[in-house]
């Protein structure tokens, strides 16, 4: 609000300039008018013919100075008007000993600067047009002038007449600076009112609009939230095998190669292994694919369980899975998998069919963290001598586990 107030005071101060620019207009040209019309009326009197010229000359003058106002700055014109009401005051003294019947255009200059001054110079105006007459006053009344205008000596009650005319006319100037300055007080008090009321909309508007934008803020925080969950669950989804709820074979490939970097890191071995069910064929073509389908997702779940913690167990083929066993050995790895091979055994298979009973064939492969090569090219190695040796184990007798050449 301080910084909308500034320019609310500028726009009512010009407005207040405008309005007192106004009058002191209409008061110049209704001074030029009427002394004119006066002074030619005047004039055609033989015994006031020198008043009527004044009259027309003063009438003149305040026309001229209405028509300069207009272009020249505000205070180049109370300058002018100053000293022409001061002119009017002392030339007719200087020259014909009394005030010479000047008093109105005395008057009509007083209220123009009066009305278009600022406050605390126009009642010094006021202040110094009083002294003014009053010592001019005094310098008729001693009688040092003769009269040359009405020809006899200079009475009390002539001098009081104009005395008096222009300290009414200085009284109206006075109504009248009072009456501009209550209205430019009464606009500042509406223009201040207006831009309270503006900045207290303003203040409500901010709030509705801040409300908004927090409401946008929230709404679009949650969407993105909703979008990287999905983007996560799109992720996972396609990261998992369905029928087995095991890691597929394309994050096999991604994740081997991370663990091979581990453990290079920390120079520990990992064992891969291949693990195929054997004679798989045969449950399908007797049993159907639903309960060949059971059979793998029993399975899986019987390796995911079973291995040792750390392992990490994924499908890589129909009836295939692969297994990386980090910090074991060859030893034990095939230790592990005769486990498992126990676990699967173990499984009721009752429940799907009587003479079912599902074993599987594994290789293993030791890779030691010295292993040539950059992790990929390592991890595809490791696992293409698993499955060699997985299908050797086949060509043995199957359900059985043997040992790949390590890398």
């Amino acid at each position: 609000m301080s910084a909308v107030m500034p320019s609310a005071t500028t726009a009512v101060e010009r407005l207040d300039s405008q309005r007192r620019t106004a009058v002191r207009n209409r008061l110049l040209e209704a001074g030029a008018i009427v002394g004119i019309a006066g002074g030619v009326v005047l004039a055609l009197s033989p015994t006031s013919q020198t008043v009527g010229i004044v009259g027309v000359i003063c009438g003149t003058a305040v026309g001229i100075v209405r028509t300069l106002t207009q272009r020249i700055p505000n205070w180049l014109s109370l300058t002018a008007i100053a000293v022409l009401a001061a002119g009017a005051l002392l030339v007719p003294v200087i020259v014909t000993g009394e005030l010479g019947g000047s008093a109105f255009f005395v008057g009509v200059f007083t209220l123009a600067f009066m009305a278009s001054a600022p406050r605390t110079i126009a009642w010094i105006s006021v202040a110094a047009a009083g002294v003014m007459i009053v010592v001019l006053a005094a310098i008729t009344a001693s009688g040092r002038f003769p009269d040359t205008v009405a020809g006899d000596e200079v009475t009390w009650w002539r001098v009081s007449v104009e005395a008096v005319l222009v300290l009414v006319l200085s009284i109206v100037g006075v109504i009248v600076q009072l009456h501009l300055a209550s209205a430019a007080e009464n606009d500042l008090a509406r223009e201040r009112a207006r831009v309270e009321a503006l900045s207290v909309k303003l203040v409500e508007e901010n709030a509705v609009l801040e409300l908004e934008v927090a409401q946008r803020e929230a709404n679009l925080a949650t969407a993105v939230r909703e979008r990287d969950q999905m983007a996560a669950d799109l992720r996972e989804a396609s990261n998992v095998d369905p029928g087995s709820g095991l890691p597929n074979q394309r994050r096999w490939e991604s994740q081997l190669p991370v663990m091979l970097t581990q453990a290079r890191t920390q120079g520990m071995l990992v064992c891969v292994a291949v693990v195929d069910l054997d004679e798989f064929s045969k449950v399908n073509n007797e049993l159907g694919h639903p309960a060949g389908s059971e059979v793998i997702r029993r399975v899986a779940q019987r390796l995911a369980r079973s291995s040792a913690p750390g392992t990490f167990v994924s499908r890589i083929g129909g009836e295939e899975f692969a297994l990386a066993l980090p910090a074991v050995d060859e030893r034990t790895a095939l230790d592990q998998l005769t486990l498992l091979q126990a676990a699967v055994a173990s499984e009721p298979w009752a429940e799907i069919d009587a003479h079912l009973n599902p074993t599987f064939s594994a290789g293993v492969c030791e890779v030691s963290p010295d292993a040539f090569g950059d992790v990929s090219s390592v991890a595809r190695e490791a696992l293409h001598r698993a499955d060699l040796a997985m299908q050797r184990a086949k060509r043995n007798g199957r359900n059985r586990v043997v040992a790949a050449e390590s890398l």
